[in-house]
């Protein structure tokens, strides 16, 4: 299984996001405020090529981040917007990353991919083909 490190190489290394013009990858990410949206909001922090261009979730809506998470006080005061708000839909970003809870993730990157963004999936519902329920893989140590 890939964890955010692993997936943000392969994006700044082989996904071919920087149009030419561009110094920076703008990054919208859906799912901020939880433990793999944390994760992301932290490497990419770090990453010269990235910038977050909206942080979008559906708890924490107008506050800050770092009001959640206070150790990123400074870092990334950025304001949490509503996914289904005018603002989340117009922002301007090269790449959207979905850190979704499995189940909710579902709706969010068919959407983007519709107005012709491209999407990082970074969620669990579309990891498994078979009917076998991602619980019981969970449950013996396959998803930890």
């Amino acid at each position: 299984m890939l964890d955010a490190r692993s997936v943000l190489c392969f994006i700044f290394t082989f996904g071919n996001l920087v149009p030419e013009e561009k110094d920076t990858i703008r990054v919208k990410l859906i799912g901020a405020e939880g433990y793999g949206g944390i994760g992301m909001v932290e490497l990419l922090m770090r990453h010269p090529e990235a910038s977050l261009s909206a942080l979008v979730d559906v708890q924490g809506v107008g506050g800050k981040l770092s009001d959640m998470w206070p150790y990123l006080r400074g870092h990334c005061d950025q304001t949490i917007i509503a996914p289904d708000s005018a603002e989340a839909k117009n922002i301007e970003a090269d790449v959207v990353i979905c850190a979704t809870p499995d189940g909710v993730g579902q709706t969010a990157p068919p959407a983007e991919i519709s107005a012709g963004g491209k999407v990082i999936y970074y969620s669990g519902d579309y990891r498994f083909n078979s009917k076998v329920p991602s619980n019981i893989f969970a449950a013996i140590g396959f998803l930890s």
